[in-house]
């Protein structure tokens, strides 16, 4: 097993989306991938303050087991029903390139707003 994490916002306090998780590492699950962005600059609105849900934040587990992909979304707002997927181009490359992802450094995302000589960031 292997779980590996794309999450650039840190760690979601969703009940369902934990339950998931601790039910998918006990399970001997083949793959686990967490998927999370965010936009630098937004608004974060607290669901307390409001009645309604006003900012969303998406964030999702992919997993491969027994052969089979399947996913799940989660937000702030809604927890979505787990989807069964025909296919997975994210999971099957991940498992064919396990092997390199373990032996990578994945830096931190470095943001900056210097441009060079053509103007470009």
């Amino acid at each position: 097993m292997f779980l590996f994490v794309i999450n650039s916002y840190g760690q979601e306090l969703n009940t369902e989306y934990w339950e998931l998780k601790k039910n998918l590492l006990e399970s001997k699950t083949d793959l686990i991938i967490e998927f999370k962005t965010d936009c630098i600059g937004e608004e974060f609105i607290n669901i307390e303050e409001t009645d309604d849900c006003v900012y969303e934040r998406s964030f999702y587990i992919f997993w491969l087991k027994d052969g089979k992909y399947y996913k799940r979304k989660f937000s702030d707002c809604d927890v979505f029903k787990t989807v069964q997927m025909d296919r997975s181009e994210l999971l099957k490359t991940s498992v064919s390139k396990i092997d390199e992802i373990k032996k990578a450094e994945i830096l931190p995302v470095i943001h900056t707003s210097e441009t060079n000589e053509n103007g470009e960031i």
